[in-house]
C-alpha cells in the first residue's frame, strides 16, 4: 500500500532520493505538486472573481423586480413580444406588398384591356 503524500510514519521504508520525507513520490516532487496546487488554486479563485464581476455586470443592465432584484424573466418576455411585433410587422409588409402588386397588376390588364378594345372598336387605321 503506497501513500501519495508526506504523511507517513517514519517506519515506513523511504527511497534513496527521497531526503527526510518518508513519501514514496520524494519530497522534492511534493513541494513542486503543492506550488503547483497553490498556483492553480489562485488561478481558480482569480478567474471565479472575474465571472462574478462578469456577471454583476451584465446583471447590472437587467430592470428591477419588486424585490429588488435583476427581472430576467421580464427581460426575456420583453424580448420575446418585441420579436412577435417584428414578425407581426414583417408579415403586414409581406401581404401589403402582395396586395399592391395584385391590384396593380389588375389595374394594368384593365387598362391595357381598355385600350386594346377601344382600338378594336376604331377599326384599322388608314
Amino acid at each position: 500500500m503506497q501513500q501519495t503524500f508526506c504523511q507517513n510514519p517514519p517506519a515506513v521504508e523511504r527511497r534513496k532520493d527521497a531526503g527526510d520525507c518518508a513519501c514514496p513520490l520524494g519530497s522534492e516532487t511534493l513541494t513542486h505538486l503543492r506550488v503547483f496546487m497553490e498556483k492553480l488554486q489562485e488561478k481558480v479563485e482569480d478567474l471565479q472573481k472575474a465571472v462574478e464581476e462578469q456577471t454583476t455586470l451584465a446583471l447590472a443592465g437587467y430592470p428591477l423586480d419588486k424585490d429588488g432584484r435583476p427581472d430576467t424573466s421580464g427581460h426575456r418576455s420583453y424580448h420575446e413580444e418585441i420579436i412577435e411585433q417584428a414578425k407581426a410587422r414583417t408579415e403586414y409588409w409581406r401581404k401589403m406588398t402582395f396586395e399592391l402588386s395584385k391590384y396593380g397588376l389588375i389595374g394594368f390588364v384593365l387598362w391595357a384591356a381598355t385600350q386594346l378594345w377601344a382600338a378594336f372598336i376604331a377599326g384599322p387605321k388608314q
